[in-house]
């Protein structure tokens, strides 16, 4: 019975899955395999990919930080 009322309270304080880091490291930074702090389309991920163009708003082959957080104010 204890685990039928916890659970649903340990569900609310669960991060969401879209904001989980692993290792304190954020999504852009797992990306950035190189480190040079921008994301180039072979580091994304596949599902990723299709929407490297709409992300990168200046068109320089690059998702700097910027564009990156741009993507998550606009979905806000």
């Amino acid at each position: 019975m204890r685990f039928i009322v916890w659970f649903p309270v340990l569900f609310l304080f669960a991060p969401p899955l879209s904001h989980a880091q692993q290792d304190g490291k954020s999504r852009f930074d797992l990306w950035d395999r190189n480190g040079d702090g921008k994301l180039s389309k072979e580091e994304l991920p596949e599902a990723v990919r299709r929407n490297f163009e709409r992300v990168d708003s200046n068109q320089d082959g690059f998702i700097s930080r910027d564009e990156d957080a741009a993507v998550g104010r606009n979905r806000a």
